[in-house]
């Protein structure tokens, strides 16, 4: 009996991790997560992603303007600014994935978010749906927007 329960373990040991993630599944543990620095969030309905035919489609984001202050010294940042994109294509709601750092940079770049214009996001049947976009804000001499 002893040499039955040996042999036994390490295949519960390996089952173990596959168990855990179908019981997070299941039970929804984890659900609607951000990963810091992407423009990945984990959404708590799966299956919306898969139904969807088309992602929000930028049609304009305006540059921010450069703060003076740092215009002036030269300072340099990028912000990561989030924001979800309604089923009528407009800014429902911002947020700064990630910081630049700099309070005057994320000011800016949030405002010009509220202004960017997109087309919403739509499902297979064809129904407009809200869902996040997240771009990167550059300010530098040289590079400025980037959309993911």
């Amino acid at each position: 009996m002893f040499s039955k329960q040996l042999r036994v373990f390490p295949v519960i040991m390996i089952c173990l991790p596959a168990v855990i993630a179908l019981l997070m599944l299941v039970t929804g543990c984890g659900k609607k997560e951000t990963v810091p620095g992407t423009s990945v969030e984990m959404i708590d309905n799966p299956e919306r992603l898969t139904s969807l035919d088309k992602f929000p489609e930028k049609i304009s984001i305006p540059d921010p303007e450069y703060p003076a202050e740092e215009l002036k010294n030269k300072i340099e940042g990028d912000v990561y600014v989030g924001a979800l994109i309604g089923e009528d294509g407009t800014v429902k709601e911002t947020k700064i994935v990630k910081s630049s750092g700099n309070e005057n940079f994320d000011q800016v770049a949030l405002e010009a978010a509220w202004k960017a214009e997109f087309k919403p996001a739509v499902t297979v049947e064809g129904k407009p749906v809200e869902m996040w976009v997240s771009w990167a804000v550059s300010f530098s001499m040289e590079e400025r927007n980037h959309l993911f």
